[in-house]
This record gives C-alpha cells, structure tokens and sequence, in this order.
C-alpha cells in the first residue's frame, strides 16, 4: 500500500506540472480571445477544445495530488510489521478510509490519460491544418503542451496502474487486488 501511495504521482512533481499546464492555458486562452475569431471557425474551436481540456488535466492533475497525500497517509497508518490480526485489522480499517479517495484518483487518472490523448490529437490536427501560416505564440503554447504531455503521460499511466485496486469501490476486491500485487512481488 505504501508504494502505491508513493508512487501516486510524485505530488511535488503534480504541483509543478498543474502549475505549468496553468500557465500554459492561460496563455493558449489570451492568444485564442485576442484573435478575436468567430467559435464557428473549425480552428478556433480546436484551440477552444485545447484549453479547456488542458485547464480540466491541470484540475485533474491538482486533485490526484492531494489525494495521494491521502493515500500516504494512510499507508503511513498501517504498520507491516505488525502482529497478522492488527495488520488485518489496520488494513481493514485503511481500506474503508481510502476507498473513495483511491476511487476517485483512478477514475481521474483515467480521465488524465484519456485528456492527455485528445490533447496529443488536437495538438496534430492544428499543427497539420495551420502549417507554416500558425502564429508563433500559438506554435510556442503547443510545443509547451507537448512537453507537458511528453512528461505526464508515462506519470499517469504509472498512476492507472497504480491505483488499479481502487478501480472498485467494493472493500473486498481492494483488499484482493492489493494482497494480490504483494503477491506477485514475493515471487
């Protein structure tokens, strides 16, 4: 459960890239309204889509973050060394603390990485439809994205598997997946 939690997402590392996504929307979104482009227009609304779904990665990316401060926590709690019925007990007692928090930083995690694909898509087709004639502060806010993406993606494939546990909210199925990780790691 402890690694789980640590490997939740590097929360100093979450902070950083929520903040940087952050400054890189609002950039995106005064570029996008100082154009001064009718939504009706297929590009605007691509940039359109590009903001807010880059706003919502950043939200998203914030969340996860304070959630696994949550997880560690409450892998802190739990003491492996314990005698087997206070651990089971303590594990019991974790599971039921955790299992909304951990619900939640899986099925955002989905919703990351599913993000991060629409953002890699759009960012392809304005990179093909604008060609040489895209202004250079858009070309800029999409390379910063790619480098976002680049950067998250493998963070938050990470997180999926991680938190694939808590992809139930059934305390049983938890405590299985997890006892069975452990398992696979004695091997």
């Amino acid at each position: 459960m402890l690694k789980q939690a640590d490997s939740l997402f590097k929360a100093t590392s979450i902070k950083f890239l929520a903040s940087l996504l952050l400054t890189v929307i609002l950039s995106l979104s005064y570029f996008t309204q100082a154009k001064g482009e009718s939504m009706m227009d297929w590009s605007s609304s691509l940039e359109k889509s590009l903001d807010n779904e880059a706003r919502r990665l950043s939200e998203i990316l914030d969340e996860i973050g304070l959630i696994g401060k949550i997880l560690e926590d409450s892998a802190i709690r739990v003491d492996p060394k314990a005698p087997q019925e206070e651990l089971l007990k303590s594990i019991t007692i974790e599971i039921k603390r955790t299992r909304v928090p951990g619900f939640c930083a899986y099925n955002l995690a989905e919703e990351a990485f599913s993000l991060l694909k629409l953002l890699s898509a759009r960012i392809a087709l304005l990179e093909r439809d604008k060609g040489k004639s895209r202004d250079a502060n858009l070309q800029r806010k999409l390379d910063s994205l790619k480098e976002i993406i680049n950067y998250a993606e493998p963070n938050v494939r990470e997180t999926v598997e991680q938190m694939m546990p808590w992809s139930s909210m059934d305390g049983k199925k938890i405590a299985e997946a997890i006892a069975a990780r452990a398992a696979a790691k004695k091997n």
